[in-house]
C-alpha cells in the first residue's frame, strides 16, 4: 500500500505524565494549555478563538519534522489566572488541538518553572502545573517513515511523513 498512514499521535501508557500544563480561563472555559519552552511562538487552536478577531500575519509555522503548519492569522486574547488577567499573543492554526505557549508567551511574563516541583510562577504568583489526563496522552512529534521497495531493480526509497 502507498498510501501514507494516518497518525494522530501516540498513548504512553506506561509513564506518568509530566506536569507541563498550567489551567487557564479562556473565553469562559477552562482550559489545560501546554508550555512548551521549545516552541518560538506561541500556537492557538481555532476552536478556542473567535474567528472575527483573527487578523492577518505573515508568520510561518514549521512542526518539529519540518512540515509547513496552516496559519489562519494572528489574535490576541486574555486568559484568568486567579486574579491576573494575562495576555496571549498567538498564532491561530486548524491543525492543533490545545494552546501552546510558547518561549514567547513564558518570556513575555516572566516565567518561572520549576520542572521537578511541577510549579510555574507567572508575574511572581505561583501556579501548579498538571500532567495531561492518562486517557489523552498524546506524543506531538510523530514521523513516519515508509519503506518503498522496487522488485525489479531491487532498490529501495524511503519517503517520511510527519503529523503534527
Amino acid at each position: 500500500d502507498t498510501e501514507p498512514k494516518q497518525v494522530r499521535g501516540s498513548r504512553n501508557v506506561s509513564a506518568p505524565g509530566k506536569k507541563v500544563y498550567l489551567r487557564l480561563y479562556l473565553n469562559g472555559h477552562f482550559r489545560s494549555c501546554l508550555l512548551d519552552s521549545g516552541c518560538d511562538q506561541t500556537v492557538l487552536p481555532l476552536n478556542i478563538v473567535d474567528p472575527t478577531t483573527i487578523m492577518p500575519t505573515d508568520k510561518k509555522l514549521i512542526a518539529a519534522n519540518g512540515a509547513d503548519l496552516p496559519v489562519l492569522g494572528q489574535v490576541r486574547i486574555y486568559a484568568e489566572m486567579g486574579r491576573q488577567s494575562v495576555p496571549i499573543d498567538g498564532v491561530v492554526s486548524d491543525a492543533v488541538y490545545e494552546p501552546m505557549l510558547g518561549i514567547d508567551w513564558l518570556m513575555a511574563n516572566e516565567a518561572e518553572w520549576s520542572f521537578k516541583k511541577g510549579i510555574v510562577k507567572i508575574h511572581g504568583r505561583k501556579y501548579r502545573l498538571s500532567a495531561r489526563p492518562s486517557n489523552v496522552q498524546w506524543l506531538r512529534r510523530v514521523l513516519l517513515e515508509e519503506r518503498f521497495e522496487q522488485r525489479a531493480g531491487r532498490s529501495s526509497t524511503r519517503r517520511r511523513t510527519g503529523f503534527p
